[in-house]
């Protein structure tokens, strides 16, 4: 009598299947681990980069004369700054004539915080102005249309 054999797969073909299997899994898991870690690290980024730009645009509306000093919260984003001048407060210009304000250059030390990230600081430059004390408003037109400041106009 012959011995009969069994039908489906063997022990060691299972092993060898299961082998290659896993090695495949842990080649996949660990990409997608390494995935998920860049997509974190992105987020970051991406947060970071916002609290930025979040910062630099309030920054545009800053007058560093008159606010040296400052923090203020935007949407969970801390934005402090703080200023230094640089040269002297200057007269502006309305072509020879002194014009209306006092202007002066500031650096000013710009820091965004995002809620639950690093602060980021920046060094900015930027004008700050007020505007002069007893100064005759219409003495630069008075002269740019040739009209005599003392006299009355029409």
């Amino acid at each position: 009598m012959r011995p009969t054999r069994a039908a489906g797969f063997s022990l060691i073909e299972v092993l060898a299947a299961m082998v290659i299997f896993s090695t495949g899994a842990v080649i996949l898991f660990s990409w997608i681990g390494q995935t998920a870690d860049r997509l974190g690290r992105l987020g970051r980024e991406q947060q970071q980069l916002f609290a930025e730009l979040v910062g630099l645009e309030y920054a545009r509306s800053l007058n560093p004369m008159r606010q040296p000093n400052g923090r203020v919260v935007i949407d969970e984003v801390d934005v402090s700054w703080e200023t230094t001048p640089i040269g002297q407060e200057t007269p502006s210009r309305f072509g020879a004539a002194e014009g209306l304000y006092m202007v002066q250059l500031y650096r000013v030390q710009l820091t965004t915080r995002p809620r639950r990230a690093e602060a980021s600081t920046r060094a900015l430059y930027l004008a700050g102005w007020r505007e002069r004390e007893n100064v005759d408003r219409n003495a630069g037109i008075d002269r740019l249309i040739g009209r005599d400041a003392a006299r009355p106009g029409p």
